[in-house]
């Protein structure tokens, strides 16, 4: 079923209509399934077990082509939809929901799949490429949101990011958030020459 799924969220992703949406897009959706891949194999979990978070990785960013602001309630909309058509478990949809309605900004989720899913969808706060990523999400908003950003702005708005994520998952807890350090301490390097 995964590969069946990937494949339909992919073209969806591919195919976006918005060129403008530069920061939630395929690439990002595939290093967050990706990453919910690897905290999965770093926590020995079976591939059964593995499977749901897998699906809502793939389907979490899916409502940014109808809705910036609500894509949450679009995503799981469009995942139900197409979960539901293939004949999977109710329940298990509903894993899928609260997996996405987890990572709403602040991140609150609600069950250990929730948190695998919270960890890989913010992994790029503690990669290298977390400027750039972070450029391109700022792009997105400014279009989106109809706001002018300024580097001010863009910078404030990094150090809040960086300062209240926390991992969430047993795994990312003690191992992540010790690489989110020195991102963070770039981002206050860099508002103090603003």
């Amino acid at each position: 079923m995964i590969t069946q799924e990937e494949k339909y969220c992919s073209d969806l992703l591919a195919f976006r209509k918005w060129k403008e949406l530069t920061f939630h897009d395929l690439i990002h959706t595939q290093e967050v399934a990706e990453y919910v891949n690897y905290i999965c194999c770093e926590m020995n979990s079976t591939p059964r077990k593995t499977e749901l978070p897998m699906l809502t990785a793939r389907f979490q960013n899916t409502g940014f082509l109808n809705s910036y602001n609500d894509y949450e309630e679009e995503s799981k909309n469009r995942g139900i939809g197409y979960l539901n058509a293939a004949g999977m478990y109710y329940n298990s949809m509903v894993q899928i929901c609260k997996c996405i309605d987890g990572t709403r900004w602040h991140q609150n989720p609600t069950t250990a799949l929730a948190e695998i899913l919270c960890d890989a969808n913010i992994i790029h706060v503690n990669n290298a490429h977390f400027f750039y990523r972070n450029s391109l999400r700022d792009r997105e908003r400014e279009f989106f949101c109809d706001r002018h950003l300024t580097e001010e702005k863009c910078s404030v708005f990094n150090l809040e990011v960086l300062v209240n994520v926390h991992f969430k998952s047993h795994h990312e807890k003690g191992y992540v958030e010790v690489r989110n350090q020195k991102n963070l301490e770039d981002v206050k390097t860099n508002f103090s020459v603003l």
